[in-house]
């Protein structure tokens, strides 16, 4: 029996793909059994009030839950740290004998050594806040602990109010090997198989409307723009205005959702547009340990152009979902981990594939400001349909590896060489190409 008329073909095919998935399903089972051999009913639900109550900023109520869960397990350093963030938050003297209590049972915690740091920062004793940040930023780096201690670090020099913006300009050079499109989106009938030089200019800017211990809000703009020596017809321009929202519901899990409407043009030409839905959930369940699951729906609308005369058979639509596993190692930095499955659905069926990508990174903080990243990932698309001129069904097959080196100068700029490697083993010889980036970019924070 042929491939096509097996309806169980793909099942077997793809089976294997979901084996990531039940791992990471039976690691959550295993942690939350874990976690409930030494649960007491009456501390559990004290201490979930507490929570619940600092969400909802009755700090009064949460202080009473604290000290119930307290008087149930003396001495335990969540409830003791959520007694801590109660008081600071109602302006008590008592908080600051509690969070550094909170702080004795674990000196490593990144939430308290940000409790202790807003609070001194509220008094105005920014000598004594700065310590007490620096450290949450250095035992939580790249977490939205470090991002919100940096913000009150920067603004304990300014002895201002936290900034509610932010904007990152960057400019550099790139040589690329085999000049496709878009940075690192290889998009295949774009391959030009040529060399060249290109001078890039991004930024990144964001605006936070909301912020509070429950919800926050806000709208960034994104800009890119390319500009190749020998190949202006692949000069990229994009446009990328996004509205994102989180809702804290608990200590250890976030709501997040994105939407983004993303604008290319290429060669000065209208190449493609695309709306973007995300919704994410956060789980930190165990000592550092964070769990996301994102869903991404894009709808892509791609327009024909002089030198790409059949992308309009690309749009479509993708759904994706990604489950990463972000390990926190000290204050040395982090390991990410992860699968993806998507799903491409375009009106001309040979484009249309499923997807299945595994990619493992880790960012290491070294001496004198210094910053390692290396990033790999292995994606296996399968194709629905032969290309027009392929003798065979396509499948493709693409790693990629990548790694930058970080010098922060100063507070506000930076240095970045980094390195990109693709290799893209095709079963139609077409779409079987390599890739390698050179990058040398200069960034300036505001």
């Amino acid at each position: 029996m042929s491939k096509k008329t097996n309806l169980f073909y793909p099942l077997r095919k793809y089976s294997l793909a979901f084996v990531p998935i039940l791992v990471c399903c039976a690691v959550l089972l295993f942690s939350f059994s874990l976690h409930a051999q030494d649960l007491d009913p009456a501390y559990e639900r004290a201490l979930t009030r507490a929570a619940l109550k600092i969400e909802n900023a009755d700090y009064e109520g949460a202080a009473v839950n604290a000290r119930e869960a307290l008087r149930i397990k003396t001495d335990d350093e969540k409830a003791t740290l959520y007694l801590g963030i109660a008081l600071s938050r109602s302006g008590e003297k008592e908080a600051e004998s509690v969070l550094k209590k909170a702080l004795s049972l674990n000196p490593q915690n990144p939430r308290t050594n940000l409790e202790l740091g807003i609070y001194y920062y509220n008094k105005g004793v920014f000598e004594e806040s700065e310590d007490y940040l620096e450290n949450a930023m250095k035992t939580a780096p790249n977490t939205e602990i470090a991002s919100k201690a940096k913000e009150y670090l920067e603004n304990t020099k300014k002895r201002g109010t936290v900034k509610p913006w932010a904007l990152n300009i960057s400019l550099g050079g790139q040589y690329d090997s085999n000049v496709i499109l878009e940075g690192g989106d290889s998009l295949p009938e774009g391959i030009s198989d040529k060399a060249d030089w290109r001078a890039v200019f991004s930024l990144k800017g964001r605006y936070n409307f909301l912020r509070s211990e429950k919800i926050e809000g806000a709208i960034g703009y994104s800009f890119y723009q390319s500009l190749h020596t020998s190949l202006p017809d692949f000069n990229v321009t994009n446009n990328l205005p996004e509205f994102t929202m989180a809702f804290h519901l608990a200590p250890w899990v976030s709501l997040k959702a994105l939407y983004a409407f993303d604008y290319t043009l290429v060669g000065g030409d209208a190449y493609s547009y695309s709306h973007i839905v995300s919704p994410s959930v956060v789980f930190s369940l165990w000592k550092g340990l964070t769990t996301t699951v994102d869903y991404t729906y894009r709808k892509n609308h791609f327009m024909d152009t002089e030198l790409f005369g059949n992308n309009s058979g690309r749009r479509g639509f993708n759904n994706a979902i990604t489950v990463t596993e972000t390990i926190p190692i000290a204050s040395y930095g982090n390991i990410r981990v992860g699968y993806a499955y998507d799903n491409e659905n375009t009106r001309e069926s040979y484009w249309s594939y499923s997807g299945n990508k595994y990619f493992a990174g880790i960012r290491w903080n070294l001496p004198v400001r210094f910053y390692l990243d290396l990033y790999g990932e292995y994606y296996d698309k399968n194709y629905r349909e032969r290309y027009p001129s392929a003798a065979r069904l396509r499948e493709d097959i693409m790693k990629n590896v990548w790694g930058s080196l970080t010098k922060v100068l100063s507070d506000r700029f930076s240095v970045s060489l980094g390195q990109l490697y693709t290799r893209n083993k095709s079963s139609v010889d077409l779409f079987d190409y390599e890739r390698a980036i050179t990058s040398l970019f200069f960034t300036v924070r505001f």
